[in-house]
Formats: structure tokens, C-alpha cells, sequence
């Protein structure tokens, strides 16, 4: 087993204050900027090292696209694919922070921004899912700003698989 996968280390933020924390229960300084944070995080995982092999880190992303799994459904995943994931994860994180997201169409924006993939969609829920799964390993499943917007964008993302198959339309109107 390699230093990366014994260490799973994660950047905590409360308010301008930044401190890494490890599953080891490892923990850094607080720092009010993140890059210190992220310097204490590299030297517990990597020590002095200065250049390290990508592969030997466990993430999906190192994965060549023909093996890539997990969250993603297990479907070949490609740099592109997963950006358009990442963005549609981001853009319903983002639809989720603003009032009354329920009633301005956003989960149809999701399911047009998603370019009416079925797939994709899903495969943004996973990560969200994931992203709740770390949020509530770091605090004690405890409900926070972070969980209320993680779970709100889940749910617009849910939300907007039911748009699957219908003419094009916004918030009930056809357009």
C-alpha cells in the first residue's frame, strides 16, 4: 500500500481559516490562507518528495479512460466526460446557493446543461452522494450550510430527470 492510499487527506475551511486533515487524525496548523494548508497536507502524505508518480495515487481520474469505474457508473469516462460532470455538479451546487431554487426553473437548466443525458446526470447524483459521504466523515454528520447546498443540488439533480423525454420547457411552460 503506497503513502497516498494510507492518507486521505482533505482541506477543511471555516470562514478565512484553512487546516488539512488526514484519516490517519493527522491534523495541520490553521492557517488563514489555503496554500500553507495545502503544503502541510503534500509534506504528511509525500514527505520531501518533490515529484510523485499520478499513477500510484488512487483516484479515478489517473485511471486510464477504458478502466475507470466507481461513481462514475462504470462507463468509459474521458477528460471531457468528466469535466462536463464536474461542471454540472458545480452549476447545481451553484443553482442550490441561490433563493428558492425550487421555483426558478433550475432543474430543468440542470437536465438542458446535462445536454438531456440520462447518464450524466446520474452520474453528478454519485458524486454528490460522494461529497456528502466526506462531508459527513468530517463532521460527525452534522448539518451544516455545505450539507443543506450538497443536498439541495442532489435533489435538483434528481429533480431534473424528470424532464427526460418531455418537449423542451421551462418551470411548466412550454418554450
Amino acid at each position: 500500500m503506497s503513502r497516498a492510499q494510507e492518507h486521505r487527506v482533505t482541506i477543511e475551511r471555516r470562514g478565512r481559516s484553512h487546516k488539512a486533515v488526514c484519516s490517519c487524525s493527522w491534523k495541520s496548523h490553521v492557517w488563514n490562507e489555503l496554500r500553507p494548508a495545502e503544503a502541510d497536507a503534500w509534506h504528511h502524505v509525500f514527505g520531501d518528495e518533490v515529484i510523485v508518480d499520478v499513477a500510484a495515487i488512487p483516484d479515478e481520474r489517473s485511471v486510464p479512460a477504458a478502466t475507470a469505474g466507481g461513481s462514475r457508473s462504470g462507463a468509459q469516462v474521458g477528460g471531457d466526460r468528466l469535466r462536463a460532470i464536474d461542471d454540472l455538479v458545480q452549476q447545481a451546487r451553484d443553482l442550490a446557493d441561490r433563493p428558492s431554487p425550487y421555483t426558478r426553473g433550475a432543474a430543468f437548466e440542470l437536465w438542458r446543461r446535462s445536454g438531456e443525458s440520462r447518464g450524466l446526470v446520474t452520474s453528478a447524483v454519485g458524486d454528490i452522494e460522494e461529497l456528502l459521504a466526506r462531508h459527513d466523515r468530517r463532521n460527525s454528520g452534522a448539518a451544516d450550510s455545505e450539507w443543506l447546498q450538497l443536498i439541495t443540488a442532489k435533489r435538483l439533480l434528481i429533480d431534473s430527470l424528470g424532464y427526460e423525454g418531455e418537449p423542451a420547457r421551462r418551470g411548466g411552460a412550454l418554450i
